[in-house]
């Protein structure tokens, strides 16, 4: 059985262990260092329909629509926000994605017009850009709420980010990145954001030689993967090591050491409702995918990186990616419809 690769879900520029699937968007992803599933999709955005990660939440709207909105609503950058209609371009909400209190922030795509006088454009989660509070120094930001002033993306321009003052460890469960040691480079992984059941404790950007940064009791993961930024992941030698809802020990990045990374550890099959990845079966290679109507779980079914699909579903390419998709031949539950997606002569239910 091959085991899946992991995905770095980036949130403020750290990576954690996330359940597979490249997209969580993210992936073949699944791991630690990061696949979000979005994951609750590994830690996505994107998350799948192919192209985006399975854990993935977004959290945008139009550009237009954003760019209007920040620069007549003034300086939102960074206020606290509970969900995504608190914000004229979105909330990275605490839930979501860690972040204590929430922090109103549209995605950028790059394109440093999209974001108003007092923000930039740069990297904050999962490889995906968003406008980012300026700053010169900790009074400027949320210090309170757990947030400082630091390049947290490596452009030389510093942002008010969340930052790690608590005392989880590598692995230890968490709300926000305020509960998790670790400073400027601590990260929570979160349900939605890595389908890390109730959150994961990491530090982002570690190296794996000439000597491992991470902390006793923990390794760099991802460390070796192209176009993936590492994080921490906790050691282990078999599943009793790790948490027992939600992960499993394996080794999710290929480099020889296990960790403890997020896992389907529950029951559910392929195609049923999920709202978290630890009520799906399949273990390292399953997840639920949220974007789609009441959570969807799903496998990753990729050639090297996956399983093979159990009876009652199929293998269906989303466009780089394959996941297991619940067989049928006429009807799907409420929101879903029985369709041949790939052409293979083979039905499937997807989303409506």
């Amino acid at each position: 059985m091959a085991k899946r690769q992991s995905a770095l879900l980036l949130i403020s520029t750290v990576a954690l262990l996330s359940p597979g699937c490249s997209d969580e968007a993210t992936r073949s992803d699944r791991g630690v260092g990061s696949d979000a599933r979005t994951r609750d999709g590994a830690g996505g955005t994107r998350k799948d329909g192919g192209t985006s990660n399975p854990r993935d939440a977004r959290v945008v709207r139009d550009a237009g629509a954003r760019s209007d909105a920040y620069s007549s609503a003034g300086p939102l950058t960074g206020n606290a926000c509970e969900n995504e209609t608190a914000c004229p371009g979105g909330c990275l909400s605490a839930q979501a994605y860690g972040f204590p209190g929430g922090y109103c922030a549209a995605q950028c795509y790059g394109n440093p017009l999209l974001c108003g006088k007092e923000s930039h454009c740069g990297v904050a989660v999962q490889n995906f850009a968003f406008c980012l509070r300026n700053c010169t120094g900790d009074t400027d930001c949320r210090q309170a709420a757990g947030y400082a002033c630091f390049d947290s993306d490596g452009d030389a321009v510093k942002e008010c980010m969340p930052v790690g003052t608590g005392s989880g460890a590598v692995g230890a469960p968490c709300a926000t990145t305020a509960d998790c040691a670790g400073g400027q480079r601590a990260i929570c992984g979160t349900a939605t954001n890595g389908g890390f059941t109730a959150g994961y404790c990491s530090i982002a950007l570690c190296t794996a030689a000439p000597q491992d940064s991470c902390p006793t009791g923990s390794h760099c993961v991802d460390h070796s993967v192209p176009g993936r930024r590492p994080g921490c992941g906790k050691d282990c030698s078999s599943n009793p090591d790790c948490r027992a809802e939600g992960y499993a020990c394996y080794d999710a990045d290929h480099d020889g050491k296990k960790e403890c990374a997020a896992a389907a550890t529950g029951s559910a099959a392929i195609g049923a409702a999920c709202s978290g990845t630890s009520q799906c079966g399949g273990g390292p290679f399953a997840f639920c995918f949220l974007l789609w109507s009441g959570g969807y779980c799903t496998q990753d079914c990729t050639p090297s990186f996956g399983e093979a699909c159990d009876e009652g579903s199929n293998c269906v390419d989303l466009g780089g990616t394959r996941r297991c998709l619940a067989a049928c031949t006429a009807s799907c539950r409420t929101g879903y419809r029985c369709t041949d997606l790939d052409g293979d002569q083979k039905k499937e239910c997807v989303l409506n």
